[in-house]
């Protein structure tokens, strides 16, 4: 007999289970070896509001405001939570026998899981900021903040270090063989990805996506992330290329019924947490054409524009010509690969006729 997810908060996968936290259940484990297909197995009620989870070998570390929660997976059927330490934080990844935790205070906790029945604190580094997200890489963590994207150097758990700080601001990251991509915003066209070397911390590539982005995850040449549009009125899967760091691309997209708050790449497939929706699976054999294939399927495609505030003047698709002067109006897009409309600039009071960036310089009609 399946469980139910409930209200699904963070997902990560490995092998043939999904690890969810979820509000009220807390941690639930679930069997994804069925393509498609995500049932609930069994669940650990952890008592307290679970956020984000990370897994090394057969332990998956929960956080929550309040405390920290070790679990044993090694039987599926039957979790059992073996350890807890009462500091809490709100990000966390593991590596080894260690799990690094950001807190909303701003430190880093390194806590050893050597013991997983007592878990202990090794080290904190004050990191500053707000922590938002945080991904590993070999012995590198990046950490996004509301004003920098930090880098820092684990490769002693004793004694973390700073590599560098780049100023811009992000929400999420994802660390993965000398690069760190990263979310960038952009109060007029909406923002997008950014490309960071690791090694120089400077930006290598970018593209702009007109939306923002709650979670980033990469695997291979391909990133997936998580995103809202500017107006958040709608929510989705965008697939980016990055075979060229310089010069990253959107390959697909599509939507989803709720913000995805987690998401978790395992091969074909994309495993986001959609809040009361539990979570929805995203087969991305075609990148091109990435689609939503259970849990609640997402709202219907508009033909037309979407039209909220009822001022909008120019819209964008790959066949419409273009047009220039467009001034006191909201204006959208649709993706060259998929149906649905998105916001991507607001021209209202604005002095001067929109022009747009280089790669809106064609496709307008009005």
């Amino acid at each position: 007999m399946s469980i139910p997810i409930g209200n699904a908060i963070d997902v990560i996968t490995d092998g043939g289970f999904a690890y969810v936290t979820t509000y009220p259940a807390g941690l639930v484990v679930a069997d994804i070896s069925t393509p498609g297909v995500v049932t609930g197995l069994a669940s650990v009620n952890l008592g307290f509001f679970p956020t984000h989870l990370a897994k090394t070998g057969n332990l998956v570390v929960v956080i929550g405001g309040v405390a920290l929660a070790v679990v044993d997976v090694s039987n599926p059927l039957a979790p059992v939570e073996v350890g807890r330490q009462a500091l809490g934080g709100s990000e966390i990844v593991c590596l080894g026998s260690y799990a690094y935790v950001c807190t909303s205070a701003g430190t880093l906790r390194v806590i050893s899981l050597a013991n997983p029945t007592a878990p202990v604190q090794l080290s904190e580094l004050s990191i500053g900021g707000s922590p938002q997200d945080m991904s590993i890489s070999g012995n590198l963590i990046a950490v996004a903040g509301n004003d920098r994207l930090l880098l820092l150097d684990v490769s002693n758990p004793t004694n973390p270090v700073r590599v560098g700080s780049l100023g811009t601001s992000c929400q999420t990251v994802a660390a993965e063989s000398g690069f760190v991509y990263k979310d960038w915003a952009d109060n007029l066209y909406g923002g997008g990805i950014q490309v960071v070397d690791a090694g120089t911390l400077t930006v290598v590539g970018q593209h702009q996506t007109n939306c923002w982005f709650n979670r980033l995850a990469v695997q291979g040449n391909l990133l997936f992330g998580a995103f809202r549009n500017t107006l958040g009125t709608s929510f989705g899967l965008r697939v980016v290329d990055v075979s060229n760091p310089t010069a990253p691309t959107t390959k697909g997209a599509c939507l989803t019924g709720a913000s995805p708050s987690g998401l978790a790449v395992s091969g074909n497939y994309v495993y986001m947490a959609c809040g009361s929706l539990g979570v929805q699976v995203a087969d991305v054999t075609n990148p091109a054409k990435p689609k939503i294939i259970t849990g609640a399927q997402p709202p219907s495609y508009p033909s037309q524009p979407q039209n909220p505030r009822a001022h909008y003047l120019a819209y964008v698709t790959m066949q419409w010509d273009q047009v220039a002067n467009v001034t006191g109006y909201y204006i959208e897009r649709a993706l060259e690969t998929t149906e649905y409309w998105e916001r991507i600039a607001d021209t209202h009071n604005s002095a001067n006729a929109w022009t747009g960036p280089t790669e809106f310089g064609v496709n307008w009609k009005y």
